[in-house]
């Protein structure tokens, strides 16, 4: 009996596997890597913010009319291969960053998942083995000490927040998505500018600081 071909010519096939190695596989340790970068991204929030992007943008490529428990219809694919250990990976380590578990994977995503779960035995076996390493790894604790899993920033409003809230006025010098700069009220020197980041990940005091 010959295996399946997995459609090595399909252009929609290896479009969502590349996609996948390109956009995916290179940032997808922000989900359980200690330490950043994660690819090109030097904040774990700001990686894991890509990463759902790039599975949204991945779920848009996949026709919702489709015949077939597979992402392109009735015969399995490269895609299918290619994306569904990593889809594991997110349904379960996406809501230990604050994800609810209904929105860890995009609709079509999460509707192709269950149904190919439901009837390959081949995808359910891999499942049983990447859960079985995820299991492991929540016995060892693996997310207790990752910042924004285990570690939540639960401490009040610092000085700091407050300004950026605009409940304590400051003299703003610049502003981006990214940080804040405004003038320093005592200042100790002529031109004193201090420069705070907008997601303040933790860093509530110096003693705070990782490299989160």
């Amino acid at each position: 009996n010959m295996g399946p071909s997995f459609l090595p010519d399909d252009p929609k096939s290896n479009l969502i596997a590349r996609l996948h190695d390109m956009y995916l596989t290179t940032i997808q340790g922000c989900l359980y890597k200690a330490t950043p970068p994660f690819g090109i991204y030097g904040t774990r929030s700001d990686a894991i913010a890509e990463f759902r992007k790039q599975m949204k943008v991945i779920d848009d490529l996949i026709d919702a009319s489709k015949d077939g428990i597979y992402l392109l219809g009735s015969e399995v694919s490269l895609a299918d291969a290619t994306l569904f250990p990593t889809m594991t990976f997110a349904r379960h380590m996406l809501p230990k960053f604050g994800i609810p578990a209904i929105e860890a994977l995009p609709a079509k995503i999460s509707q192709w998942y269950t149904q190919v779960m439901a009837g390959d035995e081949h995808f359910r076996k891999v499942h049983e083995e990447v859960m079985g390493g995820l299991a492991a790894w929540d016995e060892r604790g693996r997310w207790d000490t990752i910042p924004l899993a285990g570690l939540r920033d639960v401490d009040p409003a610092t000085i700091f927040d407050k300004i950026l809230t605009k409940e304590i006025p400051s003299t703003v010098v610049k502003e981006t998505d990214k940080v804040l700069a405004f003038k320093d009220i005592n200042p100790g020197a002529p031109a004193h500018i201090l420069v705070i980041p907008k997601d303040r990940s933790g860093l509530t005091r110096l003693r705070k600081a990782s490299p989160d």
